[in-house]
């Protein structure tokens, strides 16, 4: 029924204008993270809870998309077509067009193409079609808009999406304190797209009366500790030299 009614709605008037829009291109970028809390050779300490190591090396691809989200909630209504948005609704955008000497955004709802100003006010004009499959081309309805509300706007919001490839080591060393007459630590190792939880962990115990701890290739002297605090120094850890 909706699709009948939309078809009526372009053939008033005896006519359709076919609309050509612009595609948008969302910028990506792509950077190369490498880091660690430690430096070579330099004395720090660290409570328990708290990493002694931890090493990030991954590659990010980094996606941001500009959005258009409405301000309130308000209806635009051009003939019998009547379309409903809501406060903080976000539209992709599908790309701009000219009407009028105007250059509009036009944004995506459905399959209508919602006409944008660049001070955020909605345009006059609605493109109906967007994504039909059985429709050779998106046209441009006759009626004219307007929204139910004067101050009705869409504002520029940006959506980021980023996306991690490991590029090398993404693992860290956890201080868990003193247990009897051993010093214990945690070593948990991360995926790159999921540095909050740890894809692996393994409980890992020294006598309390060692002061050169090695696991892989990481070697650590320990200065002091106690049940609360250690102070060491990380002498060697296979990827930079002191």
């Amino acid at each position: 029924m909706k699709h009948l009614v939309l078809a009526a709605a372009l053939l008033v008037g005896g006519c359709v204008t076919y609309a050509s829009v612009a595609s948008p291109i969302s910028p990506v970028r792509t950077n190369q993270v490498r880091e660690s809390n430690y430096t070579i050779g330099v004395e720090r300490n660290v409570v328990v809870g708290d990493p002694i190591v931890r090493v990030r090396d991954y590659s990010e691809v980094v996606t941001e998309t500009t959005l258009m989200e409405a301000n309130e909630s308000f209806e635009l209504s051009g003939g019998i077509v009547h379309i409903n948005f809501q406060r903080g609704e976000r539209l992709p955008i599908f790309g701009q067009r000219v009407e009028d000497g105007v250059t509009y955004t036009v944004a995506r709802k459905g399959e209508f193409g919602i006409h944008i100003a660049p001070d955020g006010t909605i345009g006059p004009r609605v493109i109906n079609g967007l994504g039909r499959a059985h429709t050779p081309a998106e046209v441009v309805m006759v009626y004219r808009f307007s929204p139910s509300s004067s101050s009705a706007r869409f504002n520029r919001v940006a959506d980021r999406n980023v996306q991690r490839t490991a590029a090398g080591q993404n693992f860290e060393i956890v201080f868990n304190g003193i247990d009897g007459q051993a010093m214990r630590f945690q070593y948990r190792e991360y995926t790159a797209n999921d540095l909050a939880r740890p894809a692996f962990f393994q409980e890992l115990s020294y006598p309390l009366a060692t002061r050169t701890i090695r696991f892989r290739e990481i070697v650590i002297n320990v200065a002091s500790i106690d049940a609360q605090e250690v102070r060491y120094t990380v002498v060697a850890d296979g990827r930079t030299s002191p």
